[in-house]
């Protein structure tokens, strides 16, 4: 049994600890500031995970943090016979979206699950190969840069507009990021689409918008950069 305390300018104090058990270590480690690196870097603060390590694999059963007034969890396998390969799944609750994507959203909270998986010949190519898949889901927010009622008449972009759902399915791959089936709800507004972000942040998409009852629609194209998107109908 071993514990070890050391303190880090990037991750403030960190402990380690484990026991020997039959075949395996139990390991558990607790730090300030973590990155967890799951493909997309995620910096989170007050970090704890809890795991056993034996000659083949490194198994975390469990680990959680916060990032962005939300919390992160999940738990993972990294195995090393033949080629290297990661599997994960990883949750998000109550994170602020506004956080996360500023030239998106300007107010609202969002959950995930997801999944990571990886497979690469050499420990330093597994990270940068790694793919994380995600539900995501929001109960109601405030989209940041425009006006769905404005553009359906015809005046213009506008800047915000308040919604009371969304959800839509992420991949993150290899620096860029596709958001498909999106789904959004505003009285009796809907607008769906998709988005893709490029690994050089320029945007690209589409998305349909309708309200059948007063029988207006328009379809939009979604351009520009991650940090400023635009869209034009």
């Amino acid at each position: 049994e071993f514990t070890a305390q050391a303190n880090d300018a990037d991750s403030g104090k960190v402990t380690l600890g484990g026991t020997r058990g039959t075949g395996a270590w139990t390991v558990n480690l607790a730090a300030e500031r973590f990155d967890l690196p799951f493909a997309a870097k995620l910096k989170l603060t007050d970090f704890s995970a809890n795991g056993q390590l034996s000659p083949d694999r490194l198994a975390i059963s469990g680990f959680k943090g916060w990032l962005h007034n939300g919390e992160f969890g999940g738990s993972a396998t990294l195995t090393w016979q033949g080629n290297w390969k990661l599997g994960g799944k990883i949750s998000a609750t109550r994170a602020s979206a506004a956080a996360v994507a500023p030239g998106w959203f300007k107010d609202g909270v969002f959950d995930a699950q997801g999944e990571v998986v990886g497979v690469a010949a050499k420990i330093q190519e597994l990270l940068p190969r790694a793919q994380v898949q995600a539900q995501v889901t929001m109960s109601r927010g405030v989209l940041a840069g425009v006006d769905f009622d404005r553009l359906l008449q015809g005046q213009g972009q506008g800047e915000q507009f308040a919604f009371e759902s969304l959800k839509a399915n992420l991949l993150y791959d290899a620096g860029r990021i596709e958001a498909s089936e999106i789904r959004l709800t505003a009285g009796e507004l809907v607008a769906t689409g998709a988005v893709s972000i490029a690994a050089d942040q320029s945007a690209r998409g589409r998305a349909a918008v309708e309200v059948k009852s007063a029988r207006l629609s328009a379809r939009l194209s979604i351009g520009g950069t991650a940090a400023a998107p635009r869209y034009q109908r």
